[in-house]
């Protein structure tokens, strides 16, 4: 069964733990018990932290941190042999 889509685009965030600390983590309630907790701590309410978000993104001119992929085909670059003497 498929995951419903989260309602804000989420990037992976690399954080570093012994593997002693993320089974810690994991026991606690993993990303879930996280996103919980960082809500309940934060100093300001969720709507302030989506604001600066938006304005971070309108100062960058709309970038929202995802790459432009290339699709064109590169130029064939000609085979030449070399030849040595």
């Amino acid at each position: 069964m498929p995951r419903p889509k989260p309602p804000a685009l989420l990037k992976a965030r690399y954080v570093r733990l012994s593997d002693v600390e993320w089974l810690q983590f994991k026991e606690l309630g993993g990303a879930d018990w996280l996103r919980k907790y960082v809500k309940k701590k934060a100093k300001y309410p969720t709507r302030y932290y989506e604001a600066d978000v938006e304005r971070q993104s309108a100062k960058s001119g709309g970038a929202t941190g995802v790459v432009a992929v290339h699709t064109a085909r590169p130029q064939a670059i000609p085979q030449t042999r070399e030849t040595t003497t």
